[in-house]
């Protein structure tokens, strides 16, 4: 059984190909390779002008795939390499032509009559053969061979055990996880010699799976090879358990660990041992790393039931999966639709486990969607030193706004950490109209942190992180972001000035490169005395790529407005629909919550929920803040008479009138609440049915109304006699 069977076959595209030109849209391939062997000789020759003339003409002929890939197969990385660092035009076309070829790579990778020759000649060939055979199936096909190599392991022929033992360790760490996979056999001859090799590759990757045989596996001398392997990988460490071995590579991949986790690409390999073999998955890049952490937690699960850390990690990286999934829109997997109710199926002990770490991780896309998954699961358990209050006092306005909708939604029957601020941060959250955020990369902690609080002044949410790489791990699990300010001379004191641009670059690149991130806007943070040649230099490689710079000293008043044109080239629309769902959400806590709860004043929230009542920005709004004043009954009541009188639909003055009755229940009118109710029942039909029925419910309701909306609506019974 696998981990939540979220499975995926055929995975997607996640296209980086980089559009040059309306010529790249012919219905035809017919480029000449000449002319693009000819524009490398070029490059190689230091001829850049001519190169990129050449290289244009080549990319406007739409060249197909095998072609680009037959004449780049031939080129020396190093003239790549030079045509790349030129920037520009000659970087964007090069990429498109790297990209292009990528079909053709991965065919010629998976390509089974190739790769049964060369295990052939691996396994059988003499030994300059077996080597060569070795390599070539290290560098064009990696983890594909594993499955072709993998049944010699287990062959009688100790020859061939052999020669497949040196052709895995030509492959190296790209048959780790097949290998890894490949433990789960019950072939305990397979599983000895699977866990010598890797022991052999020395990858951290493969110590759950062999520390796990060190403890369960029921054929001593798989025990044996696997506790050799796991010193030789750890020569010497201290005990780990094979559950906490799993929890932490998790950890790893969850957090897009690149030690852990290949370069991205547009798919990535998931192997699994079914029946008597592998079994290839494709997974897309932006959901492989979640996957690996599910696939890890489940594995550790499966060891120690009640392991805290491994139920957290499961839930967290399932509904990464999910936050992925939206970013992804029509293209994500099918089944992720049913993701939620099965992290919810975990308990609430597991989704509050997961909102903690989430909050000590900072990975706030996680952390909102862990507050609703608590209010989902709970169950009236104390929340005294939950998470929950941790939440409401978040950096992160949107999750403060999660958890105070959650807390509303489970109606706790004591006070508990932060909970005072429940009502009004929901009825903060019940009036967003849009939710812009900031993400802050600046290892300069003065100048991070004056951005912080600028831009927080501004009205906007701000995150920040002092760490290039920790910092896009981050962003890549918030795909919510808008901007990303990004400090031009990241780590510049740890490196020769040579190096300087090394991780700005990277930062930005790995940005601008995945599918999740490629979109945001991304901001420089520039200065000192080259100051221009800075911004020169960004300008030219990444051209409009680039939303703007921020000049230092940094002075609020001149960059806000860069960022503010930064977010406005965005699609607000999209911000807008995000921020008044989160409005309606917010208000129909309100609407559902328990009124007699209490751990918090609901007094705070009546002004900002009538407002809305009679002012939302849509229907739902109105409806959800109408329905919250009449649950709550602590005040409102003029708009809801405002609502009642104007020309809002059928459907709002029904409700309105319904609300109405319910505040006048515990409140005294405030002003003409009484008139709008007669003049309503007046009226008749659903809405002069629903305020009669309202009258009723006023308290201390005065006889001369009550007498006055009798007479205007007596039954008349019986006919008039001659």
């Amino acid at each position: 059984m696998k981990a939540t069977g979220l499975r995926w076959m055929g995975g997607i595209v996640a296209s980086a190909a980089l559009v040059v030109g309306s010529a790249l849209w012919a219905p035809t391939a017919s480029a000449d390779e000449a002319a693009l062997r000819a524009a490398f000789d070029d490059y190689a020759a230091g001829k850049y002008d001519d190169a990129l003339k050449k290289l244009t003409e080549y990319v406007a002929a739409n060249p197909g795939e095998d072609e680009v890939y037959s004449v780049l197969r031939g080129v020396d990385e190093a003239v790549k390499v030079r045509a790349l660092a030129q920037g520009g035009d000659h970087e964007r076309l090069m990429r498109y032509l790297l990209d292009k070829a990528k079909p053709a790579v991965e065919a010629r990778k998976r390509d089974p009559d190739a790769i049964k020759a060369l295990v052939e000649q691996a396994l059988s060939g003499e030994i300059d053969q077996r080597r060569r055979a070795g390599l070539e199936l290290a560098t064009k096909n990696g983890d594909y061979a594993v499955p072709y190599l993998l049944p010699a392991l287990g062959d009688a022929d100790a020859a061939k055990v052999v020669n497949a033992i040196f052709a895995f360790h030509a492959i190296g760490g790209e048959a780790v996880l097949p290998l890894s996979a490949a433990m789960n056999s019950s072939d305990a001859r397979l599983r000895g010699y699977v866990a010598a090799v890797l022991g052999d590759i020395r990858d951290p990757r493969a110590l759950p799976v062999l520390r796990r045989a060190v403890e369960k596996d029921a054929d001593e001398a798989v025990k044996a090879k696997a506790a050799a392997a796991v010193q030789k990988i750890r020569p010497g460490a201290a005990a780990v358990s094979a559950a906490d071995s799993y929890v932490r590579l998790g950890e790893r991949y969850l957090a897009n660990d690149p030690t852990v986790l290949s370069e991205p690409d547009q798919v990535h390999n998931l192997w699994v041992w079914e029946g008597d073999g592998l079994v290839r998955y494709e997974v897309s890049a932006g959901l492989f790393g979640s996957r690996l952490a599910e696939n890890s937690a489940w594995d550790a699960i499966a060891l120690a039931p009640d392991h805290r850390d491994a139920r957290s990690l499961l839930v967290r990286a399932v509904l990464t999966q999910v936050v992925a999934g939206r970013t992804l829109g029509d293209k994500a997997p099918e089944a992720l639709k049913g993701a939620w109710d099965l992290v919810a199926s975990q308990g609430f002990d597991a989704a509050s486990a997961a909102l903690a770490d989430a909050l000590a991780q900072r990975t706030w896309d996680v952390a909102v969607e862990a507050c609703a998954l608590c209010a989902k699961t709970y169950g009236g358990q104390p929340l005294s030193g939950h998470a929950l209050g941790t939440a409401l006092g978040a950096t992160e306005r949107r999750v403060q706004y999660a958890a105070a909708v959650a807390a509303l939604r489970m109606s706790p029957a004591a006070p508990f950490e932060n909970s005072a601020q429940v009502p009004a941060l929901a009825a903060q959250a019940a009036s967003e109209q849009a939710l812009r955020q900031i993400f802050v990369i600046d290892d300069h902690d003065e100048s991070r942190g004056k951005l912080v609080q600028d831009l927080r002044e501004a009205g906007y949410i701000v995150a920040a992180d002092r760490d290039g790489f920790r910092g896009v791990g981050r962003i890549k699990g918030s795909p919510a972001v808008d901007v990303v300010i990004v400090c031009a001379d990241l780590e510049a004191g740890n490196r020769i000035p040579m190096e300087r641009w090394k991780s700005s670059l990277a930062v930005i690149d790995e940005l601008l490169a995945d599918i999740r991130t490629k979109n945001m806007r991304i901001v420089v943070v520039v200065g000192g005395a080259d100051m221009a040649a800075k911004k020169e230099f960004l300008t030219t490689k990444y051209g409009d790529k680039l939303a703007g710079f921020i000049e230092e000293p940094l002075v609020a008043t001149a960059y806000v407005p860069t960022v503010q044109a930064a977010v406005e080239k965005g699609d607000m629309n999209a911000e807008r629909a995000a921020a008044l769902a989160v409005a309606a959400d917010a208000a129909d806590a309100f609407a559902t919550t328990n009124p007699c709860c209490t751990a918090w004043d609901f007094k705070v929230a009546v002004d900002p929920l009538a407002t809305n009542a009679a002012e939302g920005a849509n229907d739902t709004i109105k409806m959800n803040a109408i329905r919250a004043l009449g649950n709550l009954k602590a005040g409102g009541s003029a708009a809801l008479a405002t609502v009642l009188k104007g020309d809002a639909s059928e459907e709002l003055k029904v409700a309105a009138a319904t609300a109405l009755g319910s505040v006048l229940s515990r409140q005294a009118p405030a002003g003409d609440e009484l008139d709008a109710l007669v003049a309503a029942a007046k009226g008749g039909g659903a809405v002069g049915s629903a305020a009669m029925k309202a009258l009723g419910m006023v308290r201390n309701l005065p006889a001369d109304v009550a007498r006055t909306v009798f007479g205007d609506h007596r039954l008349g019974v019986g006919t008039k006699g001659e």
